[in-house]
């Protein structure tokens, strides 16, 4: 590369945002490049002296496939129509009533949000995802009410069913459930055997997950609980040193 030509890879290739790619990069290619030693108090100008060095070791095409890909700047009304439809999709996530249908509703969203701030995506996916831990739940009633025999089945076990599936009846007696029982699974939608180990493997890997968290949960509160009480001990104590000093004062104290 010739100097007219490293000079024109240079103004294209400058972007404060691709400081720290720019920079590995050159690293691996020339790790005792006097560029390296650069400060980034100011990026802008840190970026430019790196790009400039790393032309002598990389070509263009290499900087631009080392670098991140470029982070979509999403105008006011594309953010606008970007949470209506995201909203739309939130709401409509009730309606379906398989888990694999709301895994992929959510997957759409992250897609359609995939541009918007990290903590904006996180606030905008919160109610969604946490619809499906509910979903798993009533999905296990639902398997629960596949396996019933009408035939054999026991009140109690089947307003268990009805009861985890939020069914309403009159009252829930066997002869009142049993017809709405029966006329709710004829109703479900059908689904192959394999999908329905699908959704069955999906409810257990939420389900352990969901046990996890709940387990970091409770190991947090062990850890906060013990740093309560040992301030609490050093706060008596310090209280108790206190006091000591405060009556051996008076004591020192001609009346």
């Amino acid at each position: 590369m010739n100097f007219a030509e490293k000079k024109q890879a240079y103004h294209q290739l400058q972007g404060q945002e691709y400081l720290e790619a720019d920079k590995e990069l050159l690293l691996k290619k020339s790790p005792k490049s006097p560029a390296l030693r650069v400060g980034v108090i100011n990026r802008e100008k840190a970026q430019c002296e790196i790009v400039w060095a790393l032309l002598d070791v990389a070509s263009m095409e290499e900087i631009i496939a080392n670098r991140p890909a470029p982070v979509k700047k999403l105008t006011i009304e594309e953010m606008k129509d970007i949470t209506a439809e995201t909203g739309k999709l939130a709401a409509h996530i009730h309606k379906v009533k398989t888990l694999e249908e709301k895994a992929e509703i959510i997957a759409h969203i992250k897609e359609l949000i995939k541009d918007f701030p990290e903590d904006m995506a996180a606030v905008m996916l919160k109610l969604p995802e946490s619809i499906v831990p509910d979903f798993v739940k009533t999905a296990e009633f639902i398997e629960k009410l596949l396996a019933v025999d009408f035939l054999t089945v026991k009140q109690p076990e089947l307003a268990n069913i009805a009861r985890g599936l939020k069914i309403e009846a009159p009252d829930y007696k066997l002869a009142t459930l049993r017809p709405i029982m029966e006329e709710y699974r004829l109703n479900l939608p059908k689904v192959s055997e394999s999908h329905s180990d699908q959704v069955i493997d999906q409810m257990n890997a939420e389900k352990e997950e969901l046990e996890g968290k709940v387990e970091e949960l409770e190991s947090e509160n062990e850890d906060l609980q013990e740093q309560l009480e040992e301030t609490e001990a050093a706060l008596e104590e310090t209280t108790a040193e206190l006091e000591e000093e405060k009556k051996s004062e008076s004591k020192a104290d001609p009346v």
